[in-house]
């Protein structure tokens, strides 16, 4: 699914903030909007992306913090591709609770999407088979030969 990118409120010359409208494809993960943006800020990199629970300026006196995930990246082209892959991540993870999930998406699970899954979310690194225990994994592999 190819996301439609465009120039946020706050880009400028020096500015190339850019943003997506996730309500278009149904609010994966509970998601309104995602950004992309250049960032100096020390515990990001050259580029921040951020994915949000409501549009900020919908209610200001609302929890500050309407971030559902976000990180660094080194380029632009990086940024995008988590918001993408945090996107599909979440719409899998749908699948995965309705019992449907496809043998499809259980392959791009498994071969496309592990990088972006979050070190703690057990759903979704179970479902891409990917051990609880790595050490573990191996040494009971070890054993069995």
């Amino acid at each position: 699914m190819e996301l439609d990118w465009y120039p946020s409120g706050s880009a400028d010359d020096q500015n190339h903030d850019q943003e997506t409208d996730l309500a278009r494809i149904g609010n994966p993960g509970g998601a309104e909007w995602a950004s992309v943006a250049p960032d100096g800020r020390p515990q990001f990199g050259p580029w921040h992306w951020g994915i949000y629970g409501r549009w900020l300026w919908d209610d200001i006196d609302a929890d500050p913090d309407s971030t559902l995930a976000e990180g660094p990246a080194d380029t632009e082209d990086e940024a995008k591709a988590a918001v993408a892959g945090w996107v599909r991540l979440e719409a899998i993870r749908a699948s995965l609770r309705a019992e449907n999930i496809s043998y499809g998406e259980l392959a791009e699970l498994q071969n496309d999407l592990i990088p972006y899954i979050t070190p703690g979310d057990t759903e979704l690194l179970e479902a891409a088979g990917v051990p609880e225990f790595p050490e573990q994994e191996t040494e009971s592999r070890d054993q069995h030969r």
